[in-house]
């Protein structure tokens, strides 16, 4: 019913906005080398012994994983696959419908005539026709698309734009494939989920939809890392004598920021963002509780002793509020925080010297010195702030190696198997290293001691592109696809030594899990429907009534009301579905 009905929705859609993903040569493969029932030889991949089969693998247009690599009893890897390339020599094409985000970058014949994927395309043998969006036009054109039942062969980030559980999307509605009942087709991948590190269950739980559901490529990193942490202007700490390890506190914070703001003039030192607390950066999360404000999001949920909870309704949010609401009166925090959505909107205001605090990955740092007209202006890292010296942190510190997209596999698709490993293929060491660092000559190259470095290109980009920016275009988009992004690559050259240690500097703090909601514990798509369509009048309503408290359009002591007010708006019954759950699984 679901998928009848998507065929009626966004009509309007489709004529302004449709980008077919069809048109497909299919003479070198198309069906014949498609699902169970298709041509033997992409079926036909197990570990030839001789005789027929021998010469049937050895004359396959394809070089599939099946049946050539060590696995598990569940038929999971054990080790890294290498592929012998090129992968396939058929002419059929897959289309791939993925994000550019900074279409100023993309030559006149597209991202298809970009050196990454002509590459690719030379290595694997692989023709990848895409289908690309820009960031603001992708909600709308996955709706046309899914209403014309028009899905590229491979949709990046597709599951974040289905507007229903996997479970509908898989099994219910057939759109996208399980990948898990590809497993043989994909050994480096789920190598690198489940026995790379049999430890790492936040990972593997990321990956795994339930025990056998996955339905995406994620991408992730070679290791896990915080990617993003405080930084504040080193310069002025030297200039006002002032040393970085002696802010500990939020106290200590609060006193170095009022420093700032006298010494330096500044309307506001902190550059806070309107989301409160960067997700993934956690950098009040010693408050015990996971701050992100979103009115299209629900607000984190987690447990304290068996107890589901949501951020920015708790006793520990209000004293968070109240130290925000007291930075805010101060002065502290940069007046148009409420208008800015990225770091990159503050840029004209680092770049006038009125910023001295932000949450940023390591290569922020170093750009936001260059932009700087101070030309004494460097960043550092901070230690993780604390209500109190020596305190153990208890949620929002959990490192996964997933980053931010993934690709899904439409059931559409005519060849799944390569489709898979395909998508495989940037997980090997090879395919990983094409697309974490581009193509030589063009995003790096050797130096003369033989190491890999970021070219000039990169690292001071002509047209005055941020370093992060001209990566996830013209290497791995770790944004919006999958694939194994090695966690060094953005300090391969000269000068970023310091930048690699940053990772290590915010990683040190103690931290026991002990609220966090178990990685591993997941809704029913029952609960989850239901939390669904409740999520969005809470979230609405957090993201309205929450800012105010802390620039005091709000008085502080309407909280009560204000919790009381998020519960009947749908948080209540939000957190018994999450309570029901969690009693369930701590009982098991």
């Amino acid at each position: 019913m679901k998928r009848a009905l998507a065929f009626v929705f966004a009509a309007a859609l489709i004529l302004a906005l449709f980008s077919g993903c069809g048109g497909k040569n299919s003479s070198g493969g198309g069906t014949n080398a498609g699902n169970a029932g298709g041509g033997a030889s992409v079926q036909n991949t197990s570990q030839p012994e001789g005789g027929k089969e021998a010469q049937a693998e050895e004359n396959s247009p394809y070089k599939l994983a099946k049946g050539k690599f060590k696995a598990d009893e569940n038929g999971f890897a054990t080790e890294k696959y290498e592929y012998p390339l090129p992968l396939s020599t058929t002419d059929e094409v897959l289309t791939f419908w993925t994000t550019c985000w900074m279409p100023s970058l993309l030559p006149e014949g597209g991202y298809g005539a970009m050196e990454l994927p002509k590459e690719d395309e030379k290595l694997t043998g692989v023709h990848i026709e895409y289908s690309t969006v820009t960031g603001e036009t992708r909600a709308e054109n996955f709706a046309a698309l899914l209403a014309a039942d028009d899905l590229c062969d491979l949709m990046a980030s597709g599951m974040y734009f289905y507007n229903g559980t996997v479970r509908e999307a898989i099994y219910d509605e057939g759109y996208f494939v399980n990948i898990y009942d590809y497993r043989d087709y994909a050994p480096n991948y789920f190598y690198e989920a489940v026995n790379k590190n049999p430890d790492d269950k936040t990972t593997r739980a990321g990956v795994f939809y339930d025990p056998t559901t996955v339905y995406a490529f994620f991408a992730m990193g070679t290791e896990p890392v915080i990617q993003l942490g405080s930084t504040i202007r080193a310069d002025w700490l030297d200039e006002l004598g002032i040393k970085r390890d002696d802010i500990v506190t939020f106290d200590d914070f609060e006193d170095v920021l009022y420093q700032f703001k006298v010494a330096y003039n500044s309307p506001g030192p902190w550059g806070m963002l309107n989301v409160v607390d960067m997700s993934g950066s956690y950098t009040l999360n010693a408050f015990d509780t996971e701050p992100y404000v979103n009115s299209s999001k629900l607000s984190p949920i987690y447990q304290i002793n068996g107890k589901a909870t949501m951020a920015n309704i708790g006793a520990n949010d209000l004293e968070l509020v109240k130290f925000l609401n007291d930075c805010y009166g101060k002065g502290l925090i940069h007046p148009d925080w409420q208008s800015k959505a990225t770091n990159g909107d503050y840029k004209v205001n680092r770049t006038n010297n009125e910023i001295g605090y932000v949450a940023t990955n390591p290569t922020g740092t170093a750009e936001y010195a260059s932009e700087s007209s101070d030309p004494d202006c460097y960043w550092l890292p901070l230690h993780k702030l604390l209500r109190t010296e020596g305190q153990t942190i208890h949620v929002g510190a959990q490192i996964s190696r997933l980053t931010y997209g993934h690709t899904c596999i439409s059931a559409s698709c005519e060849n799944i198997p390569l489709a898979v490993t395909w998508c495989d293929w940037r997980y090997s060491d090879a395919g990983s290293f094409l697309y974490s660092y581009g193509v030589q000559g063009v995003t790096w190259d050797y130096d003369e001691n033989g190491k890999v470095r970021l070219s000039e290109f990169v690292t001071n980009n002509p047209a005055g592109v941020g370093m992060d920016w001209v990566m996830i275009v013209y290497t791995l988009n770790q944004l919006t696809e999958g694939g194994l992004e090695d966690v060094n690559r953005k300090y391969a050259y000269k000068g970023a030594e310091e930048l690699a240690k940053m990772n290590a500097y915010w990683s040190d703090f103690k931290y026991d899990g002990a609220y966090e909601w178990p990685a591993d514990l997941k809704l029913t798509d029952e609960q989850s429907n239901e939390v669904s369509a409740l999520s969005g009048d809470v979230a609405t309503y957090i993201a309205e009534n929450y800012v105010g408290f802390i620039d005091g359009s709000v008085p502080l002591s309407t909280w009560d009301s204000y919790v009381s007010q998020a519960m009947s708006a749908g948080a209540e019954r939000i957190l018994a579905i999450y309570q029901e759950a969690l009693d369930k699984y701590n009982a098991a």
